[in-house]
């Protein structure tokens, strides 16, 4: 029987779905997490500090009732210490620690909405504080990346081979505090969810029991994200187009030197925030263009002017982005490294090899070459992201969880 939920989460999307999943299925939970927009007052007073941060914050107001609102001082540091982050040299340790912060303060907060709970789903790094008091719930972690374990001995090349970007690989150096609480809350966690076989596969290569983990594809808003405005052109330069994090996880560095070789036939555009702020930056190719932190209506324009979305990322969950730019008609240049199980190498793009400036370079003198492919490989992608709608994660999770309870009840 589904009587006593609760869902602890810090900032990731598909736990928000999560919660969605079970407002639909009339399942009560109780939802813990940061700011979700219910208090006008204090909606007002973030959006001062970052309008882009509300606007990815509203989400599904059929949650709203269910939603216990915590951790709001923190969440405000949090958004803060992003926008002073970037001009300082210790920038992104002023984020990290922030988000940190942020984090431990919701896991702490839900204790307080413990109450014989049949089921605890949290996020990574909000989760101790609940599994550890609760023994007879079945607990489920949310861990929306590779396991940290692995991300370490994996970028250790990378790190190796651009030295110079070292202070951009943002998971590559967690507090021991920090990862001694994902550890625990491994170790605790009765199931392990992740987005992709890549992120599974980390976990198994970290000794982790296979029994406890299940892979359940993300979505995307296959509302805000589609091709039906977007028209192809054949002519120009190519327009190369990267979201998310600009740092040497996502394998920038790699993109920056190709860039290098390339660019008398493309252009290239960075959207998102920069891990180590200036220190990064000013290792960017001059010819670049970078676009800060954006609001989807903003990066549905950017999406539908591009012509290839290019990821090259060394470690990944999955990549919602990659859904983005799949949905908004663009073929896809990536790794397998999360991404790999949702993009049809040479039929949505191309998969290239991590951490090879060669093979970033081989796959965009395809379309350099081929123009046509750009088309073509881009109405395959927006086929294809439409089958991984946030619909089809929230019916799988909640088939999952219907199992759960049964199993539990045997």
């Amino acid at each position: 029987m589904l009587s006593n939920i609760l869902i602890i989460n810090a900032s990731h999307p598909e736990v928000n779905n999560m919660a969605i999943a079970l407002s639909k299925n009339n399942i009560k939970y109780k939802y813990v997490r940061p700011f979700i927009g219910k208090n006008k007052a204090i909606r007002k007073i973030i959006g001062m500090i970052s309008k882009e941060r509300i606007d990815s914050r509203v989400i599904d107001k059929e949650i709203h009732k269910n939603v216990r609102e915590v951790a709001l001082l923190s969440d405000a540091l949090w958004i803060f210490s992003g926008i002073i982050g970037k001009r300082f040299s210790y920038g992104q340790r002023l984020i990290d620690t922030a988000m940190h912060i942020r984090t431990v303060s919701v896991a702490r907060a839900a204790v307080g909405f413990l109450y014989n709970n049949d089921i605890i789903i949290a996020d990574r790094g909000t989760g101790y504080e609940a599994f550890s008091r609760s023994s007879k719930s079945i607990k489920i972690l949310n861990y929306p990346i590779a396991h940290h374990k692995f991300a370490h001995q994996y970028l250790e090349r990378a790190i190796l081979e651009y030295p110079e970007w070292s202070g951009s690989f943002d998971i590559s150096d967690y507090p021991d505090h920090i990862e001694k609480r994902f550890d625990e809350e491994i170790r605790l966690a009765d199931y392990i969810l992740v987005g992709s076989s890549f992120a599974l596969d980390s976990f198994k290569d970290s000794g982790i029991d296979e029994k406890k983990l299940l892979m359940i594809p993300y979505g995307s808003d296959q509302l805000k994200f589609s091709a039906t405005e977007k028209v192809y052109v054949n002519n120009g330069k190519l327009k190369l187009l990267f979201v998310g994090k600009i740092g040497g996880r996502k394998g920038i560095a790699y993109l920056n030197e190709a860039f290098r070789k390339l660019k008398s036939s493309v252009e290239l555009t960075l959207v998102g925030s920069i891990v180590g702020g200036d220190e990064t930056e000013i290792l960017l190719d001059p010819d670049i263009k970078y676009i800060t932190h954006v609001g989807h209506e903003k990066l549905k324009e950017i999406y539908l002017n591009a012509d290839v979305f290019i990821f090259p990322t060394l470690i990944e969950g999955m990549g919602l982005v990659v859904l983005e730019a799949m949905a908004s008609g663009l073929p896809i240049i990536c790794t397998a490294n999360g991404p790999g199980d949702i993009v049809r190498d040479g039929i949505d793009g191309y998969i290239i090899e991590p951490m090879s400036v060669e093979s970033i370079i081989n796959a965009v003198n395809r379309f350099v070459q081929h123009r046509d492919l750009v088309e073509k490989m881009g109405i395959s992608a927006s086929a294809r992201a439409k089958n991984y709608a946030w619909s089809n994660y929230q019916a799988r999770f909640v088939d999952f969880i219907r199992s759960v309870s049964e199993n539990a009840e045997k």
